[in-house]
């Protein structure tokens, strides 16, 4: 039944992938009024920008230079008839000659994203009338006029914003963002390993108070970087680095990501209260309820993420629920029941560790047999087509995974 499984798995992401299409993960400009590179025979009073999805407006930001160099924060931005997809923005008087804006905002996925519009007002010089000749009266004396002097005024102006620079604001490096979702997914899977083995695999395994460190050091660093990556969103509403962002996480929670961290803050604190000092009349209801806010945890990160802001978010956000939650239960649970069954062995158990890995083979199976199904459908939603696999990273990443995953499998 698994290899019929899996055959039938591959032959409809065959079907889809050749019909389909890649997604594109974050916000993106469709068009602007004025048009970028566009010449205005008058100066416009607002600017419009569309999106191809909503705009949350605490996390807009737009900059304006003008041709004399002048630099203007905009300010009362609202959202357009057609709804929170398109922004309209007034514009001070501007001079005639290039202008050049530069927006920036914080997607509902908590990513940063800027672009730049520029245009060029283009008045027409007024002409002046030709100077009257002075006709000399008869007999009169011709006198030399006097000479005129031309007062060259020296106007220093910029031919657009090419030649002045935005200040760029405070960005956090990328290499930390991408450390803080690493070490916040690996504590998350953690947890999901933990409740997984306890539940399905080694009851007793919960008694060992190495198992219960590793557990606490997890919520621990769960909760902080939550908190991190929530000051993150903040920092990069406001420009400002993590520890002067405290202001802008009102703007932050504008945005699913940001919601979605608190949302996660909070199930933190209920799991550590479930797993350490719940009062249950079995530990099934214990590890029940423990499993179904792990679940909750892991719908936060798919809330945030590209399974919710890319196509088919209906079927992504469940689907990535599932894929991680096996996940957890293979990788994070093989790491806890090496952890904790190398104390077992050590401490004369190795009998009852025969059961032991012979039940986690049984999870581990069930697994890897659902992290493929999803997989696969998650393949279509976020690369689309065959030849995407090799044309963008995330396709990259994927082939990488598929080897990774096929050498741990054929060692289990």
């Amino acid at each position: 039944m698994l290899r019929r499984a899996l055959l039938f798995l591959i032959a409809f992401t065959t079907a889809v992938l050749v019909s389909a299409n890649p997604a594109s993960a974050h916000n993106t400009l469709l068009s602007s009024d004025p048009v970028d590179g566009g010449t205005l025979a008058a100066a416009p009073t607002q600017m419009t920008l569309v999106f191809d999805k909503s705009v949350p407006l605490d996390t807009l930001s737009i900059e304006l230079i003008d041709a004399s160099g002048v630099r203007t924060t905009l300010s009362g931005s609202k959202h357009g008839a057609t709804g929170d997809t398109e922004v309209v923005t007034p514009l001070p008087p501007l001079p005639p000659g290039e202008v050049t804006t530069r927006w920036r905002l914080v997607g509902p996925d908590g990513h940063p994203i800027t672009g730049r519009v520029s245009f060029t007002i283009d008045v027409p010089v007024a002409t002046t009338q030709p100077a009257t000749a002075t006709t000399l009266s008869a007999g009169a004396p011709a006198t030399d006029p006097a000479p005129s002097t031309t007062v060259a005024v020296a106007a220093e102006v910029s031919d657009g914003a090419s030649d002045v620079g935005f200040e760029e604001p405070w960005s956090t490096p990328s290499s930390t963002r991408w450390l803080f979702r690493l070490l916040s997914y690996l504590a998350i899977m953690t947890l999901g390993g933990v409740i997984a083995t306890t539940a399905f695999v080694w009851e007793r395994a919960w008694s060992h108070p190495s198992l219960q460190r590793v557990a606490m050091y997890a919520l621990v660093a769960a909760m902080a970087l939550a908190i991190a990556q929530l000051l993150v969103i903040a920092s990069d509403i406001r420009g400002a680095p993590l520890w002067n962002a405290f202001d802008g996480i009102s703007g932050a929670l504008e945005t699913d990501a940001g919601v979605a961290l608190v949302v996660r803050i909070v199930l933190i604190v209920g799991l550590a209260w479930v797993m350490f000092m719940m009062r249950a009349h079995d530990e099934w209801t214990r590890w029940v309820v423990a499993g179904g806010c792990t679940l909750l945890l892991l719908a936060t990160w798919a809330y945030a993420g590209h399974s919710r802001s890319m196509r088919w978010s209906l079927i992504g956000v469940p689907l990535d629920v599932a894929h991680h939650a096996a996940a957890a239960a293979w990788i994070g649970g093989l790491a806890i029941v090496g952890i904790v069954g190398i104390i077992a062995i050590r401490d004369t158990e190795s009998d009852e560790m025969v059961d032991v890995v012979q039940r986690f083979a049984r999870l581990a199976a069930v697994s890897v047999a659902v992290i493929v199904g999803t997989g696969a459908i998650q393949a279509v939603r976020l690369v689309g087509s065959p030849t995407q696999l090799l044309a963008v990273d995330h396709g990259r990443y994927l082939l990488l995974k598929l080897v990774v995953m096929g050498v741990m499998v054929r060692v289990a």
